[in-house]
């Protein structure tokens, strides 16, 4: 039989079902509560103590103990011994809050001993009522609102993302005003039968419900979002020209450069046309991996044309990887003809900086062998963890190896100690670590295959730069994902070659 772990509403684990109902009456009255948060002084044999909850009533701590026991009493499932030392504990709890006179509430899960009288719950409700604390029950949704943060990986918050996405890619193309023109145009065009575009228009009207109440939260109270502001910046820009002097820049630079959508590009240009400002642009192709957000690749390689006169300078030195990485990662990235050619030096050796890990059936067991070998040999060394998609970072998390930090970082339990970070590739870029570990080296991931997206996504989302070489951004993403260590980066591979990445066969310089 599988048990679960009881988990509150705030999304606590809990010792028991019991508990876990305590804290949810606690959270949904509005009490604030602190769950085993350990007593100021230590108690008897120097021992931590940890009462179950305490609420702050205007600085004076309440404590409540709840004894779950009792309810085997009666069907004798507890041994005596194990009675008596049940009770023993609970005196003692008893006896020590009455000498320090602390605010205690006693709680038990059988009723009463004719079995008429209150439950646990009703009882907690009936002593913070005697001691005048403050209980506001929590709206329906105050409630669900806190299992859904709980819960980010939820299907509400995918769709949340995806109508996001969809609001932002529509506020980045140039016919953001006739959007619904532009949807009816497409249905209409189309060789689909009536009730298939029927239903089509049924869901863009959904759509443009959902639209214009996010655009009536913005400007009819004086907000705009980040699209608005490179939009309606650029508007204005084409009212100025050079003799208003508002722009009075001589330089204008640009980080990241790698990342410039064309909005962003003609809002750079317009700043610079207007103030005659020179523009110093840092960015490097071979980190091009932001399509799905606009990015263009060609805004890059097309530089000396778009911005006339400019100069070229490398920078040709890299202190992060060892000689030996970069050199295949290099030739890796390179193997595109359009990516600028580069030849970088680094003053790191290291022996075969690459390392292949295979594995039959669960790579995160791999894992766990690679993390014990690094904590062998330098229980100090910061690793990164790299997925290709989110999903195998989860994935990874479920298992009993691993255990959920605060924000990227990942415990793993075997050495605690251990300083270790997990995260998509596309949210690394620009980080590094000691030792990298890339999951899922598998023809799924390296190239990515992509899940189809309905239509009315992929009408407005951004067109990138045709290279007109395979899976041209897949290999640049491969590349950040290699040059995010100082020492090693460990490839998980499977064991069967059907299943394996054609980009460890570039690495291995193998025929497929």
């Amino acid at each position: 039989m599988k048990f679960t772990t009881p988990l509150s509403l705030k999304n606590e684990i809990m010792r028991s079902k019991a508990e876990a109902s305590i804290a949810n009456f606690l959270f949904m009255n509005g009490v604030e509560y602190k769950y085993e948060e350990p007593y100021p002084e230590k108690i008897e044999n120097d021992k931590a103590y940890l009462p179950d909850f305490t609420i702050d009533i205007n600085g004076v701590p309440l404590y409540i103990e709840y004894f779950g026991l009792s309810s085997y009493y009666e069907n004798d499932t507890i041994s005596e011994t194990n009675r008596k030392k049940y009770e023993d504990i609970r005196f003692r709890k008893r006896a020590f809050h009455k000498l320090n006179k602390n605010n205690y509430i006693e709680l038990d899960y059988k009723k009463t001993i004719d079995g008429n009288g209150v439950n646990y719950l009703e009882d907690l409700e009936l002593e913070l009522k005697k001691r005048n604390v403050k209980m506001h029950k929590l709206s329906d949704k105050e409630i669900y609102d806190q299992i859904l943060n709980n819960n980010v990986s939820a299907e509400f918050y995918r769709f949340v993302d995806f109508v996001l996405d969809l609001i932002h890619n529509i506020k980045e193309n140039p016919n953001r005003e006739k959007y619904m023109d532009v949807v009816v145009k497409y249905i209409s065009s189309l060789n689909e039968l009536p009730e298939t575009k029927l239903e089509m228009f049924e869901e863009a009207k959904l759509f443009f419900k959902i639209y214009n109440y996010y655009e009536s939260k913005l400007f009819p109270q004086n907000r705009i979002d980040f699209a608005d502001m490179i939009y309606h910046a650029n508007r204005y820009l084409k009212e100025l020209d050079e003799s208003t002097n508002l722009l009075d820049y001589e330089y204008l630079i640009i980080d990241e450069y790698q990342d410039i959508s064309l909005s962003r590009y003609h809002f750079a240009k317009n700043i610079s046309a207007i103030s005659n400002a020179k523009v110093i642009s840092v960015g490097d192709d071979w980190q091009t991996i932001f399509s799905f957000a606009g990015s263009r690749i060609d805004l890059f390689l097309k530089y000396n044309s778009l911005f006339p006169g400019a100069k070229q300078l490398f920078i040709n030195s890299t202190y992060r990887n060892s000689q030996e990485l970069i050199n295949k990662a290099g030739e890796f990235v390179m193997q595109n003809p359009l990516q600028i050619r580069k030849n970088l030096v680094s003053n790191v050796k290291r022996t075969k900086p690459i390392k292949f890990c295979y594995y039959e059936n669960d790579q995160y067991e791999k894992v766990a062998a690679i993390l014990r070998k690094i904590y062998q040999e330098n229980s100090k060394d910061k690793v990164l963890i790299l997925a290709r998609k989110n999903r195998h970072i989860k994935k990874m998390l479920e298992t009993n190896l691993f255990n959920d930090g605060v924000d990227t970082r990942v415990v793993f339990l075997e050495h605690p100690d251990m300083i270790i970070d997990a995260m998509s590739i596309h949210s690394a870029k620009g980080l590094g670590a000691d030792q990298v570990i890339l999951l899922n080296i598998t023809n799924d991931d390296f190239p990515c295959k992509e899940n189809e997206k309905i239509w009315f996504y992929n009408l407005f989302k951004p067109h990138g730069y045709n290279e007109n070489y395979p899976f041209a951004e897949d290999r640049r993403i491969f590349y950040v994902a290699l040059t995010r260590t100082k020492k090693d980066v460990y490839l998980l591979i499977p064991e069967n070659k059907n299943k394996q990445s054609s980009f460890i066969n570039e690495l291995l310089n193998r025929r497929e």
